[in-house]
């Protein structure tokens, strides 16, 4: 397979302020990488598919608007204007005029969503289409506020896929949003050309998210998306990826269980990074899974299970995350994580294993595993909500105020895929350890 692999990272300490906010976005280097590729390339562009669980990014659109002006079709999937933030606007700064920002009041996420949606609704071409994917996903009727929308949408994807007119493609996942209001982070972005395994996966995800999807300029911000019906399609794997849905039954177990299989085989190490890392025990309904009349819980081992299962056999292991609380419950002046119960026992097993190595950095998104001389490159978090997937639950009274009633399937959409180009692997592999020796980063043990 002639496929090649570009790979870039972003950090904020390639920005004077890390918290500032750019109208680049929260990523400003990944979008200009992005970019670069994308313009080099103009001439023999046919459509660029996007879905991210954000667009907001008002450079990006307008990029887009010329491309489409110029014959390019342009699809992008992203989520209800309702689900951003619409708090605590804060002024933009331009990354090309430093003296001025780059709106004459402050923003928030929500207000340059709106701006973007409502012009590609009444001043965009044919070419250019916006979906809307409503699918949210809850399994407790105890779910804590959440701080935009009513319920979390399940669109947590960041990923692309660029056609060209000699039927050639190339395919690109991110951990950034790009969003403008976001912080820059430290992120990843890898572009994959030509690999015909990954194509095929991508063309028929994107043929089935807008299958699922409704287009912006007939979506209904009123209607009641809280049993939002999708169409079940067949899993979307190969031996290197999977893409994950809740179109698609039971992805989320196989992801999961393409990542044990890698954990198992390793020999010499495991690394992990992500914003949240908890997928250790946990259970899940049985009438959510199996149907009514069903009882009690399903008990789960996550894949980190599996990793300390190899630390015992002397496999190096370390954990980097942006989230930590110890064994006692105190965070170290870390972000703590939202399921502190389920990070606290495993951090109690991390303990019990001398080999075992703890970071946290405030400045970690990036989600990526290093299985020896592999590298899990995924779009999602590493916590149990991105590995279950629940076909039944049903749950009448969610909000008793509101009166909000959900019946749906609980899953996530993301994608996970395997890199094994010896170069890209090591330049993770640099990256982590960097972020480990970082000066800002916590080392547990």
């Amino acid at each position: 397979m002639n496929s090649t692999i570009y790979s870039y990272f972003d950090s904020p300490e390639n920005y004077e302020k890390k918290h500032d906010f750019y109208d680049a976005g929260s990523s400003p280097e990944l979008l200009k990488k992005l970019g670069w590729y994308i313009k080099r390339r103009e001439a023999e562009l046919d459509s660029i598919y996007l879905s991210f669980y954000l667009y907001n990014n008002l450079r990006l659109h307008n990029y887009f608007k010329k491309l489409a002006n110029a014959g390019v079709k342009i699809n992008v999937v992203s989520i209800p204007l309702d689900g951003y933030d619409n708090s605590n606007p804060k002024p933009i700064k331009s990354r090309t005029d430093k003296n001025n920002p780059a709106f004459n009041q402050p923003k928030t996420k929500h207000d340059l969503a709106a701006e973007l949606y409502n012009d590609i609704k009444t001043n965009t071409s044919d070419n250019y289409q916006l979906y809307i994917f409503p699918h949210m996903f809850i399994r407790s009727a105890r779910l804590k506020p959440f701080s935009r929308g009513k319920m979390p949408y399940s669109l947590h994807i960041k990923n692309g896929w660029i056609k060209f007119k000699n039927n050639k493609s190339t395919a690109f996942l991110t951990s950034s949003n790009f969003a403008i209001r976001d912080l820059v982070k430290e992120e990843n972005l890898i572009i994959v050309e030509n690999h015909n395994e990954l194509n095929r996966q991508l063309s028929t995800y994107f043929k089935h998210l807008i299958h699922n999807s409704i287009n912006s300029k007939e979506f209904n911000p009123a209607a009641d998306y809280f049993k939002y019906k999708l169409s079940e399609c067949k899993a979307n794997q190969f031996d290197d990826g999977i893409v994950t849905a809740a179109f698609y039954k039971d992805s989320p177990l196989l992801a999961d269980r393409k990542i044990k299989d890698l954990v198992n085989g390793a020999t010499e190490r495991i690394y992990i990074s992500a914003q949240h890392i908890s997928c250790y025990h946990y259970s899940v309904p049985k009438k959510f899974k199996y149907g009514p009349g069903k009882s009690g819980y399903e008990n789960h081992n996550g894949f980190l299970a599996d990793v300390l299962k190899k630390a015992q056999q002397n496999t190096e292991v370390k954990i980097l995350s942006q989230t930590f609380v110890d064994e006692l419950g105190k965070s170290h002046n870390c972000r703590q994580p939202a399921n502190k119960n389920s990070f606290t026992e495993f951090i109690k097993a991390c303990a019990r294993i001398p080999s075992v190595r703890i970071f946290a950095n405030e400045d970690v998104h990036s989600k990526f595993i290093i299985v020896d001389d592999k590298l899990i490159i995924t779009t999602f978090n590493y916590t149990p909500t991105q590995f279950i997937y629940l076909p039944f639950v049903e749950i009448p009274e969610f909000n008793e105020i509101e009166g909000i009633q959900y019946k749906g399937i609980f899953a996530e959409v993301g994608q996970l895929f395997i890199v094994r180009d010896s170069k890209v692997v090591q330049s993770y592999v640099n990256k982590f350890n960097e972020l480990c020796r970082n000066k800002k980063t916590y080392q547990h043990k």
